[in-house]
């Protein structure tokens, strides 16, 4: 029954963290899929409409397989408990997850005012840095409270 409760609590703080990775593919430049969108945009609003509905169906699959199956596997393992014991780890990271997305916040406040404020390259440069990874972080933080 330890090992039950242990492989539970695993997959209520990695099942999260799945689907933050399958929402970051389908929305950050960084992956083809925008990329194509965007290379696309050249061929008409008709065609990025329809790619990125398309996109966007596709991007609820894997994230909605996921808790499926850990919702299932729970169920199997112990029944109303596991569930219980599946949403308490689940959300158990969303303090952490409040901290990255108001990192985000913040960081793009400070963006801000560095580029109303000042006339310095470096600090321009470092505050463009930080921005970046605002962005990132709140867009982790926010998908990850969604999916919790």
């Amino acid at each position: 029954q330890f090992l039950h409760f242990t492989l539970i609590s695993l997959m209520g703080q990695l099942a999260p963290e799945l689907c933050v990775y399958s929402a970051e593919v389908f929305t950050s430049g960084d992956f083809p899929l925008v990329r194509s969108l965007a290379q696309n945009s050249g061929l008409g609003v008709v065609q990025v409409v329809l790619q990125g509905l398309g996109q966007g169906f596709a991007s609820t699959l894997f994230p909605a397989v996921t808790m499926v199956a850990v919702v299932m596997v729970t169920w199997t393992l112990e029944g109303h408990y596991g569930l219980a014991l599946l949403s308490a780890a689940s959300v158990s990271g969303t303090g952490f997850q409040g901290g990255l997305a108001s990192y985000g916040a913040i960081a793009t406040n400070a963006h801000r005012i560095v580029h109303l404020t000042t006339y310095h390259s470096m600090t321009r440069h470092r505050a463009n840095i930080c921005a970046s990874l605002g962005e990132t972080a709140a867009h982790a933080g926010n998908i990850v409270s969604a999916i919790n």
